[in-house]
This record gives C-alpha cells, sequence and structure tokens, in this order.
C-alpha cells in the first residue's frame, strides 16, 4: 500500500495535468475565437472597401490584394490599384488599410500627400500621384464659379509626343443624362468613367459667412462609375446598386457616405433611378490627336489631363 505521502503526491500531479489541459483548452479556444473574428473582420474590411471602389476612383483598376499580420490585434490590407489608358495597363498608388480585432478599419495614409509643382508651360498648380508621380487629374463643378482657376489641357495637347496617349477628366458647363454624356463623346476616343453630381449646398467652403475661392475636386474626391461601352445605361444600374447596398450595409466602412449620396440623388423619392443620376463630367482616354477632338466640344468646362503613356499606344502595327 502506498504511504499517505505518495497519495497526496499522485493527487497533485493529478491536479497540475488537470490544471494544464485546461490551460491548454482554454488558450485553443481562444486561439479559435481570435482566428474567426479577425478572419470576420478581415473579410468585411475588403467587402467595405470593394464597395466603396464601386463608386470612386476615376479611371482606376482593381488587381487584387494582399494580407499582412501587424501584430495579434490588427492586420493590413494592400488593394493593388492600376490606370489603363487605351489598352496599357499604368501604375497607380496602392490603396492600403488596416483592420482591428475589435472590427476598426481605417486607410494607412502616413504623412505621404500629393506632390504639388507649378506646370512648367502654364505655371499653374498640378497634383501628382506620390507613387506613379503621375498627374492627379481635376474636377470642376458647373455650378461654381469662383475658381481662381480652370485648366484647359486641351490646349496642351499639340505640345505632346504624337505617340503618347493619355487620360483626361472632361468638366462639363451643366448637369447632363448618361444617355446626353455619352452621345456628346465621339467614337474617337475612350470613354472610361462618369463623374456624378453628389453635392449640396454643404459642400460650398464659408469661413464667418463669406463664401472662399473654390479649388476643383481632385480624382480622390469625386464619386461616379465605370462606363460600359456597349450599355451606358447598365454601368449607372451598377452604381446604383453599389449605392443601395451601401445605404443598406448599416454597419458599413462607408454607410454615412453613402447614405448621404443615396439622399441627396433620390430627394424625396425611396428609390434611386438612372433619370436622377446627373452627370457632371467624364473622364476620356486616346491618343493626343484623338483627345485634340474634344476642343470641338461646346459642353466642356474645364479639361485636365492625367495619366500619361508616352511610346506606343497599342494602335500601331509591331
Amino acid at each position: 500500500m502506498k504511504s499517505p505521502p505518495e497519495r497526496a503526491d499522485t493527487k497533485s500531479q493529478f491536479r497540475r495535468l488537470v490544471y494544464l489541459a485546461m490551460a491548454v483548452f482554454l488558450l485553443l479556444v481562444a486561439s479559435i475565437v481570435w482566428f474567426s473574428i479577425m478572419r470576420i473582420n478581415q473579410e468585411k474590411a475588403i467587402e467595405d472597401v470593394q464597395l466603396f471602389q464601386q463608386i470612386t476612383g476615376p479611371n482606376v483598376h482593381s488587381a487584387g490584394y494582399q494580407i499582412s499580420d501587424s501584430g495579434l490585434l490588427r492586420g493590413t490590407i494592400t488593394f493593388k490599384r492600376y490606370k489603363e489608358v487605351d489598352g496599357i495597363p499604368m501604375d497607380w498608388g496602392d490603396d492600403v488599410v488596416s483592420y482591428s480585432l475589435f472590427g476598426g478599419l481605417r486607410r494607412i495614409r502616413g504623412t505621404v500627400s500629393s506632390i504639388q509643382l507649378p506646370d512648367p508651360v502654364t505655371g499653374q498648380r498640378r497634383a501628382y500621384d506620390p507613387d506613379s508621380k503621375q498627374r492627379i487629374m481635376e474636377f470642376y463643378r458647373p455650378d461654381v464659379f469662383d475658381y481662381e482657376e480652370i485648366k484647359n489641357d486641351l490646349a496642351l495637347l499639340p505640345q505632346l509626343d504624337p505617340d503618347s496617349s493619355a487620360e483626361m477628366a472632361l468638366s462639363f458647363d451643366s448637369g447632363y443624362s448618361v444617355e446626353e454624356a455619352s452621345a456628346m463623346i465621339p467614337d474617337s476616343v475612350s470613354l472610361k468613367w462618369f463623374w456624378v453630381d453628389t453635392y449640396s449646398e454643404n459642400d460650398t467652403q464659408h469661413h464667418n459667412g463669406i463664401i472662399l475661392p473654390s479649388f476643383p475636386n481632385s480624382a480622390n474626391e469625386v464619386y461616379g462609375f465605370p462606363n460600359d461601352a456597349n450599355n451606358p445605361s447598365a454601368s449607372a444600374k451598377q452604381f446604383i446598386d453599389a449605392l443601395n447596398l451601401g445605404y443598406e450595409k448599416s454597419n458599413g466602412r462607408y454607410h454615412r457616405e453613402f447614405k448621404r449620396i443615396f439622399h441627396y440623388i433620390t430627394k424625396d423619392s425611396e428609390t434611386v433611378n438612372v433619370e436622377d443620376i446627373e452627370i457632371f463630367g467624364v473622364v476620356v482616354t486616346g491618343s493626343a490627336d484623338e483627345l485634340a477632338s474634344l476642343a470641338e466640344l461646346q459642353q466642356v468646362r474645364a479639361s485636365s489631363l492625367g495619366v500619361m503613356n508616352k511610346g506606343y499606344n497599342g494602335k500601331d502595327d509591331l
């Protein structure tokens, strides 16, 4: 028979094994819960960003995304992006966001901002993407009349390399329907993106009751949708579907902005129709010679060059 001390040691060892097993079990459960929550928040972040991308980013296309861990409580998602100019993909800055165990989502910008330089020809201020070093297009609202300067980059086209191709933002003198905006663009250029009126009186800048001089909207600040060359109305339908989904998704990262746009476009109605969408401008691409034909459009109030591809534009025989 075991002596009392030996029985006590056996019970003590058994308890330690039980405690160890419980600790391992709890750690396993905690790991599974942590992984599940992080995975759910990761998928939600991807879904939120991709939905928002459907109504933003003039002529910006997605090349997928990469996921990396930033610690136990946070992860990072890098959305790879590019622009398409006459069938050629061009570098564009990545969209980097972080998500957390607690459901937060934020864009990682650091201290990087657009590069501001004077144009060597006109002397006007130019904004450049810090990653690709390409021009950032600017958009001018038709209902704003106090811009300090309005770009007319159509006048610069004769100075470009004849083998170059580029994207250009055209700002109209008024709002037009999707069909009207599509019809006014000649077939010689590619209509890539529609700029939608999403503004309100609160968007006018005031200080102590005085209206401040207005600045054009950067391509990073406008809303719209890509063009389906075969059916522009179908493109507008995709914009409406994205807007409805963002509005209904009350826990979405960009729900407040989707809600604001939804109520502005619908006014007193409960649904968004293609007829409710007003187009303030478009983004087109083409060779320098092809874009020059746009100078004949009386509806164009301003024009702003963006990404440029110098050299082979995909239209000449190799």
